[in-house]
């Protein structure tokens, strides 16, 4: 997953990142680079307290202030199958570039239906599923019966599992974040491929050096320059 949007104006999926050794480009404070993981801040971000959306008369604005970052998610909207975590799905933004998707996706008296993402709610929320049936698949983690800690702990395991699909089988052989679990095999394996790593020259190289950076970024190295 290389992909983020978020209303939230904290630095949590950040040092989240960074816990794992992850370089997280932050829009639109930071340069995005191609290849490179991202995190878009719609509503703006703490570290940049003139950046933030906060007030009405703020969130009226948006549309005419920041309509290059609402394009971003309109365009993941429209390209990609977009998963929505811990979010109401009650953001006014959130519903109008919803609804503008949408518009633009749909085809007069065909009654077709684009669906382009899935929420995943701690709670089944039957009315709030209907409205936004024709944008999005709403799964519950749970019915009302269950206690709000288990739901969210299935929540929890859900995307553990995501995250375990996504991921290359190999790509833990060089992430630091795995380097205590190798074996002594894998350890040389990584020791040789770090000092190849090292090789590889950053930014503009031979289609060869390119070749070699992808595999080293898919086997958990870093991507340099």
């Amino acid at each position: 997953m290389q992909e983020f949007v978020t209303t939230n104006y904290d630095p949590l999926v950040e040092l989240a990142a960074a816990d794992v050794g992850r370089d997280l480009r932050v829009l639109p404070f930071e340069e995005s680079r191609p290849g490179a993981p991202w995190l878009l801040k719609l509503h703006g971000d703490a570290a940049h307290p003139a950046s933030i959306v906060l007030t009405r008369e703020e969130y009226l604005r948006y549309g005419d202030s920041r309509a290059a970052l609402a394009g971003v998610l309109h365009s993941l909207l429209l390209t990609r199958h977009v998963l929505f975590v811990g979010t109401s799905m009650l953001d006014d933004d959130l519903i109008r570039i919803a609804h503008e998707v949408r518009s633009a996706l749909r085809l007069q008296g065909s009654g077709r239906v684009h669906r382009s993402g899935t929420v995943l709610s701690l709670r089944e929320d039957v009315a709030r599923a209907r409205l936004w049936e024709q944008d999005v698949e709403t799964v519950a983690m749970a019915g009302a019966d269950i206690p709000s800690a288990e739901a969210a702990r299935r929540l929890e395991v859900l995307l553990d599992l995501i995250g375990c699909l996504a991921t290359p089988p190999t790509g833990y052989l060089l992430d630091p974040a795995y380097r205590g679990l190798l074996d002594e095999e894998e350890r040389a394996l990584a020791e040789a491929l770090g000092a190849v790593s090292g090789l590889v020259p950053g930014g503009a190289g031979s289609s060869a050096a390119h070749e070699v950076a992808a595999l080293l970024h898919r086997l958990g190295g870093q991507r340099s320059g």
